[in-house]
């Protein structure tokens, strides 16, 4: 039964990641934590999302600002290497509380962005935001929100951020997945678990796919229905840890 329900939790993490370009850890990691142990959900959930995002980006790989890209990776890159040490170092619990807190507060801002407040980044402000990406996606599986965030801000069409949002993933959890070796955090047995829900990834990931243009066209806003789901979802966390 817990296997079943790790595939379906995979499903909606795989779905939301086609829709978007992005969210797979943001879902997963959450609803993960309330069946396995949280370090584990973080990194199986960063394999996942590695695996998924790889064939995504290359579909779309015409629309991808690559020179945002390069500037944010700067950031990341070492970013993850620091936050998978705080991931070995710190105890579980302040994990999920600071995940459920960075939850809150960047779907809060996401929400109440609006689209005169969007101009170019400066290379800093990207800079900046790719390292903090880098260090809460090793840290706490949270590197969605600085990055969805700042695309939101960006002057790019629908499908070059989401494009976008993708490349740098690809290469952000590469270099996260490679800290996690670092810090002997992936073994066979996690590796395993991570297999057995690969059918459920795979079901959720095409789903995804076959509705984005569906929304495009009706101009459904999906990303306001997931921060409020994703609030609900870390406000329970919150409390269940507090």
């Amino acid at each position: 039964m817990t296997l079943l329900f790790l595939n379906l939790i995979a499903a909606i993490g795989g779905f939301v990641v086609g829709l978007s370009g992005f969210g797979l850890v943001l879902v997963c990691v959450p609803l993960f934590a309330l069946l396995i142990d949280v370090k584990v959900a973080i990194v199986a959930s960063a394999l996942m999302g590695w695996a998924c995002t790889i064939p995504i980006a290359f579909r779309m790989r015409e629309h991808i600002k690559w020179l945002p890209v390069a500037i944010l990776l700067l950031g990341a890159i070492p970013g993850s290497f620091l936050g998978a040490m705080l991931l070995h170092n710190v105890p579980s619990h302040y994990i999920l509380i600071t995940m459920a807190l960075i939850i809150i507060c960047s779907s809060v801002y996401c929400l109440q962005l609006r689209e005169g407040q969007k101009k170019q980044a400066s290379k800093p402000t990207t800079i900046a935001t790719g390292l903090a990406s880098g260090m809460l996606g090793s840290s706490v599986g949270e590197a969605g929100p600085p990055i969805v965030s700042y695309s939101m801000m960006q002057p790019w069409t629908a499908e070059e951020s989401k494009a976008t949002m993708l490349a740098f993933f690809v290469f952000q959890m590469a270099a996260a997945v490679a800290s996690f070796f670092y810090e002997g955090l992936i073994d066979f047995n996690l590796l395993h678990l991570t297999a057995t829900m690969t059918p459920g990834l795979i079901i959720g990931v095409v789903a995804g796919l076959s509705s984005f243009s569906w929304v495009q066209r009706k101009r459904i806003n999906y990303h306001k229905a997931m921060h409020y789901a994703l609030i609900i979802i870390a406000i329970y966390i919150l409390i269940r840890s507090i």
